[in-house]
């Protein structure tokens, strides 16, 4: 016989062996389990003869429950959360209102697009807190630094 052929067949004896011992394996770990379930349902059946068969629990159905203190938790928590409910409603109704003047009063102003409303409410808060003039003249060195910029970029391109 050629080296190969010997080659396969010890391959196939080893395949083979390790099949046996997996097999043992299992019918080892078949025969423990079967045991256990045998002793178990032993077991249960003594206890059984000893003690009777054991009920199954059902509810009693015609049994009255006493649901009047849950019924008047329900209610007051339903209660608290239509105040709750009310006062959001409220408030809500109240901002919408203020929202509605104050639109009145920008458009009265001659501001009608977003930007100019935004713009005069911001300038309005800031002369409330006194930063205007600051800001006025930040926004004024702003823009004188922006035309110097812009005029060496014109002069630049046209170098170019």
């Amino acid at each position: 016989m050629s080296n190969q052929k010997l080659k396969e067949k010890k391959k196939k004896a080893r395949e083979k062996a390790v099949k046996e011992k997996v097999l043992r394996r299992r019918l080892a770990i078949r025969e423990d389990q079967k045991k256990i379930d045998e002793d178990r349902l032993r077991d249960q059946q003594i206890d059984e003869l000893e003690n009777g068969k054991q009920k199954p629990y059902r509810k009693p159905q015609n049994v009255p429950q006493d649901t009047s203190a849950k019924d008047a938790k329900i209610l007051a928590q339903l209660e608290r959360n239509m105040k709750l409910l009310e006062a959001l409603e409220k408030e809500q109704l109240e901002e919408e209102a203020s929202r509605t003047t104050v639109n009145d009063q920008l458009e009265a102003e001659g501001h009608l697009t977003m930007k100019q409303k935004m713009d005069a409410l911001h300038q309005k808060a800031l002369e409330m807190t006194g930063n205007a003039e600051p800001l006025a003249e930040a926004t004024k060195q702003y823009e004188e630094e922006n035309s110097v910029v812009q005029h060496i970029e014109k002069e630049i391109d046209q170098e170019n």
